[in-house]
């Protein structure tokens, strides 16, 4: 109803795109003064609730859940029937670990306006994390980027089926995809890294991770210098030795992600310190331990018992058989 909110929320929509930490919060600064202009403009609070999902240091709780909470708890006041309101409470379910509540959510959102992309987009997302159902999942992206051939994070997402499918070269054509679409799509150059990792492309996935980095904010100086160290090392010691330089740098981190050096040393064949550094990261409830699943680096601990186990505390419960890689 405010043009000014309506422009706000449209330089708001390009920022995000690009996924880096300042365009997020660029996209939040508009969106914030947008639903000031109107308080009413459903559209804005659901955009808000994407930059909260991407960001979790910002306001008003400076806490990724909490912040997801409020716009849940706006929506379902401004329009509890809404494709947006079910939408962003089945990510808020998701994130409880409550998978099987969050399909039936995204479920309804599409069933509530069906040419709402990101309905499709994340019922794709939940139904291949938490079930394995790569089949699904596709389709429903396919309809999404029927529906908006232009949406990049619908473009980036979808290598995820690729990647948890082990078809790695697909997932690699993807991700190359999304970022022809949208060069400033940060996690996009993550995931490229992360599937020539899989595939053994290392020198590749030691580029794509270095542009990561750098477009997350790195400093550049120091950002080369150690990228260029790992390259050292991968050349002269091997992938082995090279994982091992990650994993040692991180540990003198009090602040790495423990998921992330729970990766390295499944990489490593470390099987202990791969469940207690999981079950932190289960504690700190890591955002990544919901990608577990179609993880390659826990092909080897799927018929553990302790890894089934891990599954069921995080809501994975209904999972079809997986292949065997």
């Amino acid at each position: 109803s405010n043009p000014r909110a309506e422009a706000l929320y449209q330089q708001a929509v390009y920022e995000f795109r690009g996924g880096a930490p300042d365009r997020v919060k660029q996209a939040y600064t508009n969106l914030a003064e947008a639903v000031k202009l109107d308080p009413r403009f459903v559209d804005a609070y659901y955009k808000m609730f994407e930059t909260y999902f991407f960001d979790d240091q910002l306001p008003p709780h400076y806490n990724k859940i909490a912040n997801m909470r409020m716009v849940a708890d706006k929506l379902r006041v401004l329009s509890p029937k809404s494709a947006q309101y079910h939408t962003v409470n089945s990510l808020v379910k998701f994130d409880e670990y409550k998978s099987e509540e969050a399909i039936k959510e995204a479920a309804l959102a599409k069933t509530i306006d069906p040419n709402f992309v990101r309905a499709h987009g994340l019922y794709a997302y939940y139904v291949l994390l938490a079930h394995g159902d790569a089949d699904t999942a596709l389709r429903e992206y396919r309809i999404a980027e029927q529906l908006d051939p232009a949406d990049t994070t619908i473009q980036e997402v979808m290598g995820g089926v690729f990647y948890f499918e082990h078809k790695f070269d697909e997932a690699i054509t993807q991700y190359n995809k999304a970022i022809q679409l949208e060069p400033r799509m940060t996690q996009a150059y993550y995931d490229l890294g992360s599937a020539y990792e899989a595939d053994k492309q290392y020198d590749k996935a030691l580029d794509e991770y270095e542009q990561a980095n750098l477009l997350y904010g790195q400093d550049p100086e120091n950002t080369k210098v150690w990228f260029q160290k790992q390259r050292v090392i991968l050349h002269e010691q091997g992938p082995r030795d090279w994982w091992q330089a990650v994993l040692d740098r991180a540990g003198q981190d009090s602040h790495a992600d423990p998921y992330w050096m729970a990766q390295l040393n499944a990489r490593l064949g470390n099987t202990n310190e791969v469940y207690s550094l999981l079950d932190r990261a289960y504690q700190e409830h890591n955002d990544s331990m919901t990608t577990i699943l179609g993880d390659n680096c826990f092909d080897p601990f799927h018929d553990d018992p302790r890894f089934k186990e891990l599954l069921i505390r995080i809501g994975i419960t209904n999972v079809k058989p997986l292949p065997k890689h």
